[in-house]
Order: structure tokens, then sequence, then C-alpha cells
């Protein structure tokens, strides 16, 4: 079985962008949704060929969590 860290390291480093699963402070779920949808756009048109959905920082500083299942709804 592959494990994650395989399939990132199998794609050039500056091909892999990480994008936050997290809601800023007074952000709604919504515009978080929007705001990584956008990120995501503008890292796929800059060349990005794996983006990984990084929840790490959830729950710290005051920053909230993005369901996976959302980020990937649109």
């Amino acid at each position: 079985a592959m494990h994650v860290g395989d399939l990132i390291s199998a794609f050039p480093s500056d091909k892999v962008v990480n994008l936050a699963l997290t809601a800023g402070l007074g952000e709604t779920v919504r515009v978080a949704t929007e705001r990584l949808a956008s990120e995501a756009s503008r890292a796929v048109e800059a060349g990005a060929e794996l983006l990984v959905l990084d929840d790490a920082h959830a729950f710290t500083d005051g920053l909230g969590w993005i369901d996976p299942h959302l980020a990937v709804q649109r």
C-alpha cells in the first residue's frame, strides 16, 4: 500500500501544494470553502500537479476546521 508521504514524494516538490483545511477567525465555512477553491484554482493554473488538503493547523490559534468533503464538493 502507498502511504501519503510516498505519493507526495512521487511528484516534483515544486508541483505539490499544501492547502490548509482551516477557517480563519470570523470566517464562515462557506467563505472558507470559496477561498480554498480559489487557492486550489490558482495553484493548478500555476502548475501544481498535486494538491494536498492539510488540516494540521485546524483548531490551533483560533482557526476552525473545514470538512474535507465540503472542500471538494465544488
